[in-house]
């Protein structure tokens, strides 16, 4: 093939005017993008701490998905300390939040056909309705 020879490196002339160039500029713009040892590692431990921070929520969040399907199943509120209590309020919650948001879009495809919007779980247990209970008929207000 009759290639053109590619320059791998500069010629001596560009690297020596790099350098020179370099070597102008002052320290601290010098080493503004070199890593050192330190800052290196405590940059991957503070990612680090954040996976880590976001497994312990994603480990929560699973164990309180648990507890609400047993909840379904017939599992008693009583045996839940108040921390599962705020956790699993919270995440009914969300699961309210995302259940209206569908609805909201639903009700824009097929106004006359979507059901009524049930209350969240915060104002069931307000009203004296444990959310984990069956109930029969509407969960509105």
């Amino acid at each position: 093939p009759t290639e053109s020879q590619s320059e791998i490196w500069p010629n001596n002339l560009e690297v020596q005017r790099i350098l020179m160039q370099f070597r102008r500029m002052p320290e601290m713009e010098q080493s503004k993008k070199m890593a050192n040892q330190e800052s290196f590692i405590r940059h991957s431990i503070a990612k680090a701490n954040e996976r880590l921070k976001k497994l312990h929520k994603d480990d929560r969040e699973n164990e309180m998905i648990e507890v609400m399907n047993q909840c379904l199943t017939g599992r008693e509120l009583q045996s839940l300390d108040m921390a599962d209590l705020i956790d699993l309020g919270w995440l009914l919650d969300q699961n309210m939040k995302q259940i209206y948001k569908r609805i909201e879009s639903l009700k824009k495809l097929v106004p006359s056909q979507v059901a009524p919007v049930a209350t969240t779980s915060n104002e069931m247990l307000r009203n004296g309705v444990d959310p984990c209970e069956g109930h029969n008929g509407s969960w509105s207000g």
